[in-house]
């Protein structure tokens, strides 16, 4: 199943005065102030929230949290398949996604170790250009396949949310 919806950056109560009612359809939580722009994708148990506003990996991972989420953990190629999906409606260049290198190894945000047989890097990837490399990111010039990038460096991000 299948299901997006699409907003551009606005006021809650300029939802409200027009009688949609996001609350109900996509969030647990309510709105307060203005909602950056986002777009909200569910793929069979799965919901996806792409955020084009920009931050750092922590400050990302830290807003998906907040909602109840992680920053989106690719662990098969039919995972990275949606995730492309999405993307391409999309015009920026970077997103974050829940990688990191952690002692020369990448694993997922949650500790768990990244599958040997799922190699989505991008051509010469990873290659921690300067030493200071440890986030992982999906980058447009190379096809949305993974790229190692300064974990300070300004990116757009994806939340995962698992729902039943």
């Amino acid at each position: 199943m299948f299901i997006s919806l699409s907003r551009s950056c606005c006021w809650h109560g300029d939802l409200k005065n027009r009688g949609v009612s996001l609350n109900a359809m996509v969030f647990s939580g309510s709105f307060s102030g203005i909602e950056p722009c986002f777009t909200i994708t569910h793929f069979n148990h799965a919901k996806y929230k792409v955020f084009s506003n920009l931050k750092k990996f922590a400050e990302a991972q830290a807003t998906c949290e907040a909602e109840g989420g992680v920053l989106a953990m690719p662990r098969s190629h039919k995972h990275h398949q949606e995730l492309l999906h999405l993307l391409t409606s999309h015009k920026k260049e970077r997103y974050w996604i829940g990688l990191r290198r952690q002692n020369n190894i990448t694993v997922y945000i949650d500790g768990s170790a990244l599958d040997e047989d799922l190699q989505l890097w991008g051509e010469d990837q990873p290659n921690n250009s300067g030493g200071i490399q440890y986030c992982v990111e999906m980058l447009k010039e190379m096809g949305y396949k993974w790229n190692d990038f300064h974990c300070d460096n300004l990116a757009s991000f994806i939340c995962q949310y698992i729902t039943t």
